[in-house]
């Protein structure tokens, strides 16, 4: 059967529990400030709050759908707890967005397990501007598409992020404005392929701090990557990363740790990373303990450090530092290095450093013991 709910005021846990059928929520106000139950348990049922729904939820865990399908197009969302999500589910299949609405407020937001999450749009905050705790997503073993892969007016938006957190399955973020709290939001992936491939618009990305990837696959084919002041990591460990592919990523500054990594793709005619300002220790591109890397068809240049009258501040190549192993193998093909200028102190300048390797204007310098370095068709 249908049920449709048009108002009213509902309070405490379990208030409904249906099994099959259709519940419809157009309005009405939902409280509770218990984890034990959900306010509404759904099993192998189709659960819609309408685009244009008033309903208010100030709930510690809303919704929990388990099987059967559930579509979030408008409604408020709220609560303080971060010990529980405010929707979980269970190999459902889940929609979440049209336009600006829903809007959720909260720090645990969803938990996700098994099925298939779409949010296309809708506004994610975190509680408060002065709470430190941002907004969080677990999903695991689950298929998730954020944004519209065919319409770029529709995107979500997400405010104060402090972790999303995937394990199995395959991420998509096709568009989406994600902005992370002060000390910079994590994305942390588990045996996951994870990709980044806004293909009619790009997803943002700000104040993001780090893309953790253990084991599975990173894509980052296509965004804008904003990190904090300190940068935006890659952090791999026996997973494979690949950066541009079918147009170009945009980042600050960025540092893989420990992944193999592809910068730059044969596919497209330019990859462009340039006017970069680098700050004390930094550089456009850091690698630590990759094992292989290949840099191709890519332009870097007009990269710079921050000017500085410290002698105690320590700048390095503002283009591409590279702290390898014994057996890193750094392939480096058909691309420019030009124009990049470093104003640092000491013996430090040069289109790549390494502490193993100095590739400097077209020579190659062993320091201690010798690590690969292939360059095919580069220029320097």
């Amino acid at each position: 059967g249908t049920m449709n709910i048009l108002g009213g005021i509902f309070t405490g846990s379990n208030v409904l529990n249906i099994t099959k059928g259709t519940l419809n929520i157009y309005g009405g106000t939902f409280i509770q400030n218990s984890t034990e139950l959900a306010m509404i348990k759904a099993t192998n049922a189709i659960v819609t709050i309408g685009e244009n729904s008033t309903s208010i939820f100030k709930a510690a865990w809303a919704l929990d759908i388990i099987q059967g399908y559930l579509n979030i197009f408008g409604g408020t969302f709220t609560y303080k707890s971060i010990e529980h999500g405010m929707i979980t589910t269970t190999d459902a299949i889940v929609i979440i967005g049209r336009n600006l609405t829903p809007t959720m407020t909260g720090f645990n937001l969803f938990e996700i397990l098994r099925g298939t999450i779409y949010i296309i749009g809708g506004t994610f905050n975190k509680k408060s501007s002065l709470e430190l705790n941002g907004t969080r997503i677990s999903i695991t073993d689950a298929n998730a598409t954020f944004g519209d892969y065919n319409d770029a007016n529709i995107t979500p938006i997400f405010n104060g992020i402090d972790v999303f957190n995937f394990s199995g399955g395959k991420i998509w973020f096709f568009n989406g404005k994600y902005n992370g709290i002060k000390s910079g939001f994590k994305i942390i992936s588990f045996e996951s392929q994870l990709t980044f491939d806004g293909k009619l618009r790009q997803p943002e990305f700000y104040q993001i701090q780090v893309i953790k990837q253990d084991h599975g696959q990173l894509n980052l084919f296509y965004g804008i990557f904003v990190g904090i002041p300190s940068g935006f990591r890659i952090q791999g460990f026996e997973s494979y990363s690949t950066i541009g592919s079918t147009q170009t990523a945009t980042f600050t500054n960025l540092k893989a740790e420990e992944a193999d990594v592809i910068i730059g793709s044969v596919d497209v005619p330019t990859n462009q990373i340039t006017g970069m300002q680098q700050g004390k220790r930094s550089s456009t591109i850091y690698l630590h303990k990759c094992k292989t890397v290949t840099v191709q068809n890519v332009i870097l240049a007009n990269n710079t450090n921050n000017i500085s009258g410290s002698s105690v501040i320590i700048l390095i190549t503002p283009v591409m530092y590279v702290e390898s192993y014994p057996d890193t193998k750094l392939t480096i093909a058909d691309s420019v290095f030009q124009n990049n200028s470093y104003t640092g102190r000491g013996f430090m300048s040069g289109a790549v450093q390494s502490r193993e390797l100095l590739c400097f204007k077209g020579r190659v310098i062993t320091v201690s013991y010798s690590a690969k370095l292939c360059l095919l068709g580069t220029v320097l």
